[in-house]
């Protein structure tokens, strides 16, 4: 299939948030053609403009951090009454996960998934995930994701372990900034 063609289903992916079964629908390819695309557009247009991002310096340089991006996620309320759509939140709805860098711009982003699915399950289910896994990006050492960096318990009182819960949470804001974005906030 063309460039002409992938590069618009990928944006109108991105822009409305629609399943892949309606954007193949839209476009005249399968679902799983669709996803495919998606995925392989997003990547290239990672890896082509990841250097405008500049991430992991402006992480180091406003937070003190070094990271790449923060992960976040988001549900969307929809009137729907399935089951599975049902959130912790007690709302029906449509949840999301995105990789946000410094600059509040997505450099990934699932969305789609219903409410009920676990930030964390969605993440393990997605090719990103085992992309990183495999070492294709940030390589590590697999068993333990060291590179996803989580906050220690509230409760603890190891003033290093509260420090880096600052560091974290204050890095951390860019994704609910970006998100607020898209909610016109």
């Amino acid at each position: 299939m063309p460039p002409d063609t992938q590069l618009p289903i990928c944006l109108y992916r991105l822009a409305h948030g629609y399943t892949y079964s309606t954007v193949g629908d839209l476009f005249g390819v399968a679902e799983s053609t669709a996803s495919v695309i998606f995925n392989q557009v997003c990547k290239i247009l990672v890896s082509t403009l990841y250097d405008r991002f500049q991430g992991f310096e402006s992480f180091l340089e406003n937070w003190e951090f070094p990271c790449v991006g923060a992960w976040d996620g988001f549900h969307v309320y929809v009137s729907t009454k399935l089951k599975n759509y049902f959130s912790f939140k007690k709302r029906y709805s449509v949840s999301s996960l995105g990789f946000i860098a410094s600059n509040k711009r997505f450099l990934w982003a699932a969305v789609g998934a219903p409410g009920s699915t676990h930030e964390s399950r969605l993440l393990k289910s997605c090719d990103l995930f085992a992309d990183i896994q495999q070492g294709r990006i940030f390589p590590s050492s697999h068993s333990n994701y060291t590179w996803l960096m989580k906050p220690y318990s509230e409760s603890t009182r190891d003033p290093r372990k509260r420090y880096l819960n600052k560091r974290l949470c204050s890095g951390r804001i860019v994704s609910e900034h970006a998100y607020g974005m898209l909610k016109g906030g």
